[in-house]
């Protein structure tokens, strides 16, 4: 192996099963036998080497590893932002590891609620413009919308920042603010990327 490329642990997974919230042996996300190989140069780099995790509903997981890990790279597997090498991804009972761009990304919008490692700001929007969004893509009324995403900023103590530029705000402000976005349409799942 070239001395610039390390051989990644596996990211260490910790969380507190509750399977009340769901039927008896359902889960929001199952990952089955899931890894992913990368092609660095000439050599493959086996980043997931068999990951088995069950996530029931009102859970809350954290994954942790070093830098490199691979601990990003099962959360895009998660999202279908990047397929498994191999494996199965199931979320509410379908298998969405080899899903089409178009369904998975009717599954992100009307299911799931993302914070990324760095905010996605529509920067000529205002903070509650910007929470307000995902219901505008869902087809929610302007009005509607605007009122749903005061009630978020509100719940996290940031409705007096509704008419600022995200961009004015300092990064554990705009953290919360992508809480609040990611809340907004009520999604299944929240999944944070180094929050």
């Amino acid at each position: 192996m070239p001395n610039n490329i390390e051989e990644k642990t596996d990211p260490i997974i910790e969380h507190n099963h509750d399977e009340s919230k769901l039927g008896k042996g359902q889960y929001v996300f199952e990952l089955k036998n899931v890894t992913k190989n990368f092609k660095v140069r000439f050599q493959e780099i086996n980043v997931l080497k068999g990951i088995d995790l069950k996530v029931g509903g009102g859970e809350l997981m954290v994954i942790l590893g070093p830098s490199g890990s691979g601990k990003s790279t099962m959360l895009n597997i998660m999202l279908g932002l990047e397929p498994p090498s191999s494996g199965e991804v199931i979320f509410l009972g379908e298998d969405v590891s080899r899903a089409g761009e178009d369904h998975l990304a009717d599954f992100r919008k009307n299911h799931v609620g993302m914070i990324h490692q760095q905010a996605n700001w529509i920067k000529s929007l205002s903070v509650l413009q910007n929470v307000a969004f995902p219901l505008l893509l869902h087809g929610v009324p302007k009005h509607e919308a605007m009122s749903i995403a005061r009630e978020k900023l509100r719940m996290i103590n940031m409705e007096a920042w509704a008419n600022f530029s995200p961009t004015e705000l300092s990064s554990g402000q705009q953290q919360k603010i992508s809480l609040a976005r990611s809340l907004v349409t009520d999604p299944h799942v929240i999944i944070a990327d180094e929050p």
